[in-house]
């Protein structure tokens, strides 16, 4: 009677395929929760930095352009930076003080259609009124995948343009 010592060439390509199948499932599924987890460091990050402003603005009487005048404590790590924007590995982080106080933090993942931005006004400098945060995506809208991150943590759809879809926190 013969012996049977190992696989047939079948039952290992039967292996080889179901691991291949799992793995289209799983890598896409795994880099999406990175970028969601980026994004929610970044976006905790720029809350910190809003409420540094508004801690400013009350010992101060103003606003300040300059991250290092904020009492706040940067993580560390930066690739570059000035005064009013710093750069780190997964995200960017900025103040603009022009038109309207705000916050943004900026998110490129590699593609250069799936950027996501979160930007957080304390002031309208027109009107004095403070907006809500919003969720800059793609201008594809809801069924991108930068534009699913934005609901996945929370914010709800509100509209698009030729640049990008907002979605808002509330």
């Amino acid at each position: 009677m013969y012996k049977k010592n190992g696989f047939t060439l079948l039952e290992l390509l039967v292996v080889v395929l179901i691991i291949g199948v799992l793995t289209a499932i799983a890598v896409p599924q795994y880099q999406y929760t990175v970028y969601k987890a980026r994004y929610l460091q970044m976006v905790v990050l720029v809350d910190s930095i809003v409420r540094a402003q508004e801690n400013h603005f009350l010992a101060t009487g103003e606003y300040t352009m300059d991250l290092d005048a904020l009492d706040i404590t940067l993580p560390s790590g930066e690739t570059s930076g000035t005064a009013s924007r710093r750069n780190y590995k997964n995200y960017s982080i900025y103040i603009l003080g022009d038109i309207h106080q705000v916050a943004i933090g900026h998110m490129q993942t590699g593609a250069s259609d799936w950027d996501l931005n979160y930007y957080h006004y304390y002031k309208r400098i027109d009107t004095g009124a403070k907006w809500r945060p919003e969720c800059r995506c793609s201008p594809e809208g809801p069924t991108h995948e930068s534009c699913r991150v934005c609901a996945k943590v929370g914010a709800v759809y509100g509209s698009s343009n030729a640049s990008y879809s907002i979605y808002y926190f509330y």
